[in-house]
Formats: C-alpha cells, sequence, structure tokens
C-alpha cells in the first residue's frame, strides 16, 4: 500500500548545502515547532527540504508528510489551505469531520513519544494567511508536531525559525552544472570548469538557474552560453537580479527570465505544447510519493493538446503524430519533466515552469477551449472506465483513476466553476461513485465534497440532468451514512424524493412506503435501504430487494447485484436465520464465476456472516479470510474494515458456543478470547486510521459491542484492556491489522529496549559521544572541531560506529540510542 504525501526517494543527487542540513536537522532535532525556509524562487528551498526531511525520517522513524500548495489560488483562507493538506494528509478519512479535523486526528495518529511527525508545507508565500492560521492551529491541537515551509516570505508565526537559503557556493554550483550537463549528452569536463564557474555566477549560483543554462547544451556550446550572459544589449531578455535581498521582486524575475531564456529557444510548436500543458493539474517532479500518480500519459497530452482540423476555433498547428517528439524535445531542455514507470511513461511541469506556462496560455486565445477539451476528456474518460468496473471489475479501471485523481478533481472544480459546463462536473462525479471510488480510494468526504461541489452548480441546470441530480445526490447520501452523518443522510434523501417525485404530500410521508412502490427512481432506495439497515429496520431487505428489481429492469447488472448483496447482509443480520439464509443463498447462488473480484469477496463475506449466525462460526472464519485476501487486492478499504469486525464476530460466538457446550478446555477459550480482544484493539486502530466511526451503524455495532463483552466475561476487564491494546499497535497503513485478520501475522511483541544495555553497550565512551553527535545532524567536520580530533578520526568511529550498532549509515543511529538518552541527542541539535 503506498500511502499519498509520504515522502519516497528521489533520483535527484543533491548537491553542497551541509551547512544549512546541519542547522535546519539540528532545529528538526530540538525539536523546534515551526521552521521557514526562505529565499528567492530557484534557489533551491523544495529540494533543501526534501533532502532534510529524509535524513530526519531516517533518523528518527518519524513520520513525514509533504504537502505542496502551489495549486492552491493566491489569498486561499485557512479552509481551502486545510482540505489541501487533509487532502494529501488524511488519505484514508472516512469522517465527516472538517478538513482540519481530519487533518489534525491524521497528525496526531503519527505522534508517539519518540517520533514527532513532520509536516512540510511546500509553496506558502501565495497563501501566507492561511497556512499560518493552520500552524496555529496544528500546532496547539498536536503537541509534538513540527511544520517545515518553504516560502518567499516568513509565515509570520509567532516562533518561527527562519533559515535563510543562500545561493550554492562556486564549486557546487559548477558540480551540479557538471551533472545536469552529462543529461544533455553533451558532457563538460574539469578543463572547461573556469567557463562553467563563469556561467555560474553569472547566474547567481541559483540551482534552478544553473539546470536551465545546462539545457542550452543541446543547443549551444559552453562559449556560446557564456557570450549570451554578456550583460550587453544583446543580453536584453536575461535581466537577471541579483537575488540577494528579499522582497525587490515578488514574482522572482530571475527565475521567470531563465525559464523566457530556454523558452525562447523552444520552435513555436514545442513553446505551444508547453503552453497548453498548463491545462494539466499540477505536477511536482519528484516530490509526490507514487511516481505513478505524477503527471499524465501521452494519450491525454495528445487528445487535450492537439488540435482539431475540423475545429473552425483551432489553429491546426499541432497534429497528434507531432506530441510525442514534442515532448520529448521540451524534456530535453528540461522544460518537462519525464517518469519512467514499469512499461508507462507520465510527464509533467514542477512548480515554477508551470506558472510560466500557465501564463502564457492565460495570455492566449484558446485558454477557456484548453479547459473545456480538459473537462470533457476527464469526463469521457471517466465514463469509459466506470462502464469498464462495472462489468468486468477490471483494476485497470481503479489504476487509471487513481492515477489520474489530480486532473479528474480539477475537471470536476472547473465544470463547477464554467457557466454551461456544470453538468459535465456532475457526470464525472455520477461515474466516480459507480466505480465506488469513496469506498476503494480512502477518502469519503474529498469524494462527498466533489459531489456536493457539482450539485451545489447544478441546481439551476436543465430539466433533462434531473434524474443525473438525484442519482448523485443519492449516492451522496450513501457516504454520508457510511461516515455516520444519518442527519445528513435523511437531509439528503428528503431532498431527492422532492425533486424525483415533485408531489409535496408524497414527499412528506414517502417513508412510510417501504413496503409499496411508489416508483422511486433506484439510487434513492439503494441508499434508503441501507439507512434503514443502519437504522436496525428489517424493512431494509424488502426496499433494498426492490431497488434490484428495478436496476434489473434497467439492465444494470452490477448495481443489481449489489442490491441484492446489500439485501443478504441486512436479512443476514436483521432477520432470523432461516429467512436470511434462504435470501443469501438465493443471491449468493445466482453470483457468476466469472464476477469481478469485489463481488466475488462481498458474497463469501455475506455468506461468512450469516454462517455465523446460523451456528458455524468456524466455518465462517476460513471464509473470511478468503474474502479478506480479495478485498485487500480489490483495494475496498470500507469491506476491509466490515471484514475484520466481522471475524471478531465469529470468534466471539465460537466462545459463545464452547462455553454453552459445557465442554469448553480453559486454555483454549483464554487462547480464542486473547486473539479476539487482540483483534478488537487492532480493528479499533483500524478505525480511527480511517476515521471510521461504527457507533451509529446499528446491527454493525451492536455485534461488535457483543464481541467485546464475550472476550471480556473470559479474560476479565484487566487482561482484555492488555490484549486489545497489544492488538491495537499493528499498522493498518501496512495492511497488518487485516494479514492478522487472516492468520497471516501475529501480533508482534513490544520491541526490546537497550536501556540495560544491548549493542549500545559495545560502543566505547568516545565512540557514543560521537554517535550522539552523528545523530544530532553533526557532519563529520564539525563533530571533529568540537571533540578537537582530525576528521580521519571521526571518520574511523562513525565506521565503528556502524558496524557495531549493525546499521547502514549514520540518519539510523537515532534508532540504537536508549530511549532514557534520546534528550541527549536533542540538546546536541543545538544551533550551532
Amino acid at each position: 500500500m503506498t500511502d499519498r504525501g509520504r515522502l519516497q526517494s528521489t533520483h535527484a543527487e543533491f548537491f553542497g548545502r551541509d551547512e544549512e542540513l546541519d542547522r535546519v536537522i539540528g532545529l528538526l532535532l530540538r525539536p523546534a515547532r515551526q521552521i521557514t525556509l526562505l529565499g528567492p524562487g530557484g534557489v533551491g528551498k523544495t529540494r533543501l527540504a526534501e533532502e532534510t526531511a529524509h535524513k530526519y525520517v531516517k533518523a528518527t522513524g518519524a513520520t513525514a508528510y509533504w504537502v505542496p500548495l502551489a495549486r492552491l489560488p493566491a489569498g486561499s483562507d485557512l479552509e481551502r489551505v486545510a482540505e489541501e493538506a487533509s487532502h494529501t494528509v488524511a488519505e484514508n478519512d472516512f469522517s465527516s469531520h472538517s478538513a482540519f479535523d481530519a487533518l489534525a486526528r491524521a497528525l496526531a495518529a503519527a505522534d508517539t513519544a519518540r517520533r514527532a511527525p513532520l509536516l512540510v508545507l511546500d509553496n506558502c508565500e501565495h497563501v501566507l494567511d492561511g497556512v499560518g492560521m493552520l500552524v496555529h492551529g496544528l500546532l496547539d491541537s498536536v503537541p509534538n508536531l513540527v511544520v517545515m515551509a518553504t516560502s518567499r516570505a516568513p509565515i509570520g508565526f509567532v516562533d518561527e525559525h527562519r533559515v535563510v537559503v543562500p545561493p550554492l557556493s562556486d564549486s557546487e554550483a559548477i558540480a551540479l552544472f557538471r551533472n545536469r550537463s552529462a543529461l544533455t549528452g553533451h558532457p563538460v569536463t574539469e578543463e572547461s570548469d573556469g567557463t562553467v564557474g563563469e556561467i555560474c555566477r553569472r547566474m547567481d549560483n541559483y540551482p534552478l538557474h544553473v539546470q536551465l543554462a545546462a539545457a542550452r547544451l543541446v543547443r549551444r556550446p559552453l562559449a556560446m552560453i557564456l557570450a549570451e550572459l554578456s550583460g550587453d544589449a544583446g543580453d536584453a531578455r536575461l535581466k537577471w537580479t541579483d537575488g540577494k535581498v528579499f522582497g525587490v521582486d515578488p514574482r522572482h524575475h530571475g527565475v521567470e527570465e531563465a525559464i523566457g531564456w530556454s523558452y525562447e529557444l523552444c520552435t513555436p510548436q514545442e513553446q505551444l505544447l508547453f503552453a497548453r500543458l498548463a491545462v494539466f493539474a499540477p505536477g511536482s517532479h519528484f516530490l509526490l510519493n507514487d511516481v505513478n500518480q505524477e503527471g499524465v500519459d501521452l494519450a491525454a497530452v495528445t487528445a487535450v493538446c492537439t488540435d482539431d482540423p475540423t475545429d473552425p476555433e483551432s489553429a491546426a498547428t499541432l497534429s497528434a503524430a507531432d506530441i510525442p517528439d514534442l515532448l520529448y524535445s521540451l524534456a530535453d531542455q528540461s522544460l518537462v519533466a519525464v517518469h519512467e514507470v514499469g512499461d508507462t511513461v507520465r510527464f509533467s511541469l514542477v512548480e515554477s515552469l508551470r506558472v510560466f506556462a500557465a501564463q502564457r496560455l492565460a495570455e492566449s486565445s484558446e485558454s477557456t477551449r484548453l479547459t473545456r477539451r480538459h473537462l470533457y476528456y476527464y469526463r469521457d474518460q471517466v465514463s469509459h472506465w466506470a462502464a469498464q468496473w462495472a462489468t468486468t471489475g477490471d483494476q485497470h479501471a481503479l489504476d487509471w483513476a487513481m492515477t489520474s485523481w489530480h486532473d479528474i478533481r480539477a475537471a470536476v472544480e472547473r465544470g463547477t466553476a464554467v457557466p454551461g459546463d456544470e453538468t459535465a462536473g456532475l457526470e464525472i462525479c455520477a461515474s466516480l461513485l459507480s466505480m465506488r471510488m469513496a469506498f476503494v480510494r480512502g477518502s469519503m468526504r474529498e469524494t462527498r465534497l466533489l459531489c456536493e461541489w457539482a450539485l451545489t452548480a447544478t441546481k439551476q441546470v436543465p430539466a433533462e440532468a434531473k434524474v443525473l441530480r438525484v442519482a448523485t445526490m443519492a449516492a451522496t447520501a450513501m457516504i454520508a451514512i457510511c461516515q455516520g452523518d444519518l442527519g445528513d443522510t435523511a437531509r439528503l434523501l428528503d431532498e431527492c424524493v422532492a425533486l424525483h417525485l415533485g408531489d409535496p404530500e408524497l414527499s412528506r410521508v414517502w417513508r412510510e412506503s417501504a413496503d409499496t412502490d411508489i416508483g422511486l427512481l433506484p439510487p434513492i432506495e439503494i441508499a434508503w435501504g441501507h439507512e434503514l439497515f443502519v437504522q436496525r429496520d428489517d424493512r431494509a431487505v424488502t426496499v433494498l430487494l426492490r431497488a434490484a428489481g428495478k436496476c434489473a429492469q434497467l439492465g444494470d447488472t452490477g448495481a443489481a447485484a449489489f442490491c441484492e448483496l446489500a439485501a443478504a447482509l441486512a436479512a443476514g443480520m436483521l432477520r432470523p436465520h432461516h429467512e436470511a439464509a434462504a435470501i443469501a443463498e438465493r443471491f449468493l447462488d445466482g453470483v457468476p464465476a466469472a464476477s469481478p473480484a469485489w463481488l466475488a469477496s462481498w458474497a463469501e463475506l455475506v455468506r461468512a456472516i450469516v454462517l455465523t449466525k446460523g451456528g458455524k462460526p468456524a466455518a465462517a472464519i476460513a471464509l473470511q479470510r478468503k474474502a479478506l485476501a480479495g478485498l485487500l487486492h480489490a483495494r475496498e478499504q470500507s469491506a476491509v474494515l466490515w471484514a475484520v469486525h466481522a471475524c471478531t464476530w465469529s470468534q466471539a460466538q465460537l466462545i459463545r458456543d464452547l462455553r454453552a457446550s459445557g465442554r469448553a478446555d480453559r486454555r483454549r477459550l483464554v487462547a480464542l478470547a486473547t486473539e479476539t480482544a487482540q483483534l478488537l484493539g487492532a480493528a479499533a486502530t483500524l478505525c480511527t486510521w480511517t476515521g471510521f466511526d461504527i457507533s451509529p451503524l446499528g446491527p454493525f455495532f451492536d455485534e461488535t459491542v457483543r464481541a467485546m463483552d464475550t472476550a471480556r466475561a473470559v479474560l476479565g476487564e484487566q487482561r482484555y484492556a492488555a490484549a486489545a491494546a497489544h492488538g491495537a499497535r499493528l499498522r493498518p497503513e501496512l495492511d497488518e491489522v487485516a494479514l492478522f485478520a487472516m492468520g497471516k501475522l501475529g501480533v508482534a511483541q513490544p520491541a526490546p529496549t537497550t536501556e540495560t544495555g544491548g549493542i549500545w553497550d559495545e560502543l566505547t565512551k568516545a565512540e557514543k559521544e560521537v554517535a550522539m553527535l552523528a545523530a544530532a545532524g553533526w557532519t563529520n567536520s564539525t563533530i571533529a572541531t568540537r571533540r578537537g580530533t582530525s576528521r580521519k578520526t571521526v571518520d574511523a568511529q562513525i565506521a565503528a560506529v556502524l558496524h557495531k550498532l549493525q546499521i547502514p549509515s549514520r540518519e539510523h543511529i537515532l534508532s540504537r540510542v536508549p530511549a532514557d538518552q534520546v534528550d541527549q541527542v536533542r540538546v546536541r541539535a543545538q544551533p550551532r
């Protein structure tokens, strides 16, 4: 499983910055609560923040989250900034909490005594007020949280530690130029260091400037590059600022002109495509967790950016055949990033380049046309993949939706903002809901928010869009049920019925018609059936079966199967066993062998629940474990949560049956009750991790409480609490809860401490002191200065430390420091 926003290794080499790294890591380990890396655009703030965060994570084992803010409009308020951060951090949030609360909960969950979580906010300068309020609120809410920001201006927090990021040194800039020159196919050698150094100095040794200069080697030799930087009349387009004073140029014309310099060297076709690429959602070159989620594929670029010769508004200058070569040519000039993963190639613009391209697109006459092409391309693609998923359960559909999520979201936002295009955004939401993306992707709140935007924007749409509005509103009510927000569920369903029926009297009494078909659309019946289910009303079975029949009549076999499944589940938990078994078997017998994986796994889970109710918990447990494996593969995260809890119900029933038989072996009972308590503790952790509150979910909650009571009756309160706490240590982000429920993972025993000895004591006194300083972020040179020894001596001592502690690098030393000595590391991390 990957987690959106977590740091991943970057392929970009890091040059120099030893002094800045030492200082920032020292501040992190102190810890300073809020650190801001300040400097002009292109000076390397983001790259320094990334390198620092990686070292901090390796040294402490802490969780770090990266939140890129470049996509936000200037002046975005607290709510919008919190939503963007929550979108990145609170990936698995099923709650109805505000974005700030969801974010605070996710960060608090990562907050442990020795592992203070790190939140990195990148590109804050255009949303300073919103970021300032967010930082203030989060630091109050999460005791050990550390926030690191990159910005062109201070955040303004009262305890802000400001670190000014200077240009590279001459030697570092030359090393960077050499590295980038090799990528152009025209590597420079040491003999050219004089010319390279002069070019870098004229570029102020800013990393971005240096990279763009090196990219020109594709078309210019070194001497010509230097000549173009002469500063005379022929160099009029290169009006670099010295960049040494904050606030002189808020838009950092040095960076913009550096980009413009490379841009002007492009052919007209390259310039046109470069500008058009800005229509896609922002990428970040190296910071997203999963490179598969970076950028867009060739098909999307071709569909959106080529010209249609039949379109009277089109200039007909870019053909589909032109796109691949143009993209790679732009990549050769460092204007487009290329991401190769397996057999997939994707393309993106880094933030500063995208801003430049967006300005060019806005200045053109085709901005609106490109925006609409982007919107309708993603509308059609989501519709296509939704149809694929509905008929086959094809995982490629989910893969595509997840990797395209940023652009899908951007398309919905655009559809809600452009008059005349509102229905397209609603169509995207309806397709996403039919793919169950809210349950698979792990963010019900985000999907619900998109739907609410689309519903708000389409209040005045033509009558022919009414059915689409009703279906989306009803599906949104389904999400509200899963979030435990039953008040909003009732409101949304009432609005659905009123919009659909248009009969005030019938709209007032419609809930009395569970046993009668009054002509409600299937989506309304589906949501209503689930509402009745969580309210413990067995009429849910009748409503859901009626919805299944309507879906079948419309030819929607996928929705019909889902309704029958839900009816079987409701019957299994709300009706007598003989009736539940009949309904379940009727449904299960109708599930074809070639059904989508998610449906087949859900069917197995429902059968297991019915078996438990029928007194066959052992058989149910075996079937639940099989279902769990399928649901994990299908990425049905909410279903995994259901299945884990269902396992506790079956185990509790097994305990009750053994006790009732009078032949129970005490040791076996204790072992079963202990495992049940551990699984209940693990399930509680899974609920916390996802923000899922089971208390409003009627029978689901009842059975879980019953399982708790059963385990407590065998173990007693104290032993039950200890076992549950033991299970709560499992890490849901690594699927450990599900694997434990499947019998494939034992509950880990507490890690042995080193407080009373262990491998730490194998170090000499001098080696311990050196190890402490290294763990605090000191370089070997500064350690040598501190201890009054030579660099070679420290090098040898560090090598001995790594060997004795059995670790691969100095970043892992902190993990071996005894718990009662960690504070000494923090003391040594004071600024030097």
